[in-house]
């Protein structure tokens, strides 16, 4: 990626109604949600509308695979020629619009807002850049 800088950052907004993906010539930003979870003596970190997620035996270790798995996301985007990654993002959900966006997926939650088949669940907006 022609950037050097890789960040995620923690949002006070849980969730982001709106998530956002932007890509220029030098960088990708990416504003979604991603749910933690656990199950038994595992962490996931998942954001769904990516399909990104890592996994540990504690929570920092899942968030630190989570974020390596981010850089991976968008390194391999980033390489994509730009009809490659519309095609690519669109088979995600994805639309195209001045951001491409998509609306949080409760897809993997249950009813009453858990992720499903994991214990301890919390949800956080987070920003990579």
């Amino acid at each position: 990626m022609a950037s050097d800088t890789k960040k995620i950052t923690s949002s006070s907004q849980v969730p982001f109604i709106t998530e956002q993906l932007k890509i220029s010539k030098q960088n990708i930003f990416v504003r979604v949600n991603r749910m933690i979870g656990q199950k038994d003596d595992s962490w996931v970190v998942y954001s769904p509308s990516l399909e990104v997620s890592g996994y540990g035996s504690s929570k920092e270790e899942a968030m630190e695979t989570f974020e390596l798995d981010m850089e991976g996301f968008m390194d391999s985007l980033f390489a994509m020629s730009r009809k490659e990654q519309q095609r690519f993002l669109f088979e995600l959900g994805w639309k195209k619009s001045k951001f491409f966006n998509k609306q949080y997926s409760k897809a993997y939650i249950d009813k009453d807002g858990i992720l499903q088949n994991l214990d301890n669940v919390s949800l956080e907006a987070m920003e990579f850049a």
